[in-house]
């Protein structure tokens, strides 16, 4: 029953207390607990996997991207080798090599993101969020120029991109355009070549386009770990997990999963080995 008959009355009290489960005490101000659990590589081990059988992972996409980075088992340069490393093209190599430190994706980008479409589509549950969607607005929003036009052909699951205006835009935003479009339709986002042209995609783009299809190929995770690693509460540093071929061995898609990589297959090439590293780079 969820109404009181006599409500207002002098006995709205007797039936309130009548309808009360007996012993019954309201709700107080109470402590919340926050779990400050925080995962270490060893707690990660794919050995403690439920889809680890046979000395090898059973499932083509590793669910648990978001608490390996955390824990520092995996780091973004492993995932970005995962992703690129098999690539054939010197230029590419070089231009990932030279990168120092791959932080996560740029939290000021994200909270872009994020805090226009919360005021916008406030009931929104992120979490299913497809990662082909996240990945380009990311990269719309790397760009002011971009993401003013953009904001008119945002749904809450759906990009119109032919509603974007591309006047004004340099030659510099092109690529980054281009790319959005690509990633939002799981693509890979340009062409090996003009991604490891200096002059074509300056090095902040070149770094958010690595970052977006990441995002792309892994979903959410990468930016919530990203979050964390920029905060300072983890400590990728690369481990002894081994992903399989990224998606550019085959050219024409990208997996479409918010999940992660295959760590233990050995066959396919690894990271984070020396033995198996892509020669002219860096084994995370």
């Amino acid at each position: 029953m969820t109404k009181y008959f006599a409500q207002d009355t002098p006995r709205a009290g007797l039936e309130r207390m009548m309808m009360s489960v007996p012993g019954f005490q309201r709700r107080g101000g109470g402590t919340m607990i926050l779990s400050r659990f925080r995962y270490k590589p060893e707690d990660v081990a794919c050995r403690y996997c439920l889809h680890y059988r046979r000395r090898s992972c059973q499932i083509p996409i590793c669910p648990y991207i978001a608490e390996r980075l955390k824990s520092g088992a995996i780091g973004y340069r492993d995932l970005i080798l995962e992703c690129f490393g098999h690539i054939p093209h010197a230029g590419l190599r070089k231009r990932i090599q030279a990168v120092e430190h791959w932080d996560g994706p740029d939290q000021v980008i994200l909270r872009t993101v994020f805090v226009q479409l919360k005021s916008r589509f406030a009931a929104r549950a992120w979490d299913g969020t497809p990662p082909g969607y996240l990945a380009a607005l990311y990269l719309l929003a790397s760009k002011e120029r971009l993401w003013q036009p953009a904001l008119s052909a945002l749904s809450h699951d759906f990009i119109d991109f032919n509603r974007i205006a591309l006047h004004g835009f340099t030659a510099q935003d092109y690529p980054v355009f281009y790319s959005a479009r690509r990633l939002y339709d799981l693509k890979p986002p340009m062409e090996v070549e003009d991604l490891a042209h200096r002059n074509l995609v300056s090095d902040m783009d070149f770094l958010n386009i690595i970052y977006a299809t990441l995002i792309a190929r892994h979903g959410k995770a990468v930016m919530d770990a990203g979050k964390e690693a920029q905060n300072g509460l983890c400590n990728p540093s690369g481990a002894e997990q081994r992903p399989a071929p990224g998606i550019w061995a085959d050219y024409d898609s990208i997996p479409h999963s918010q999940g992660g990589i295959r760590p233990h297959d050995r066959t396919a090439g690894a990271i984070g080995n020396r033995r198996h590293a892509p020669s002219g780079l860096p084994s995370g």
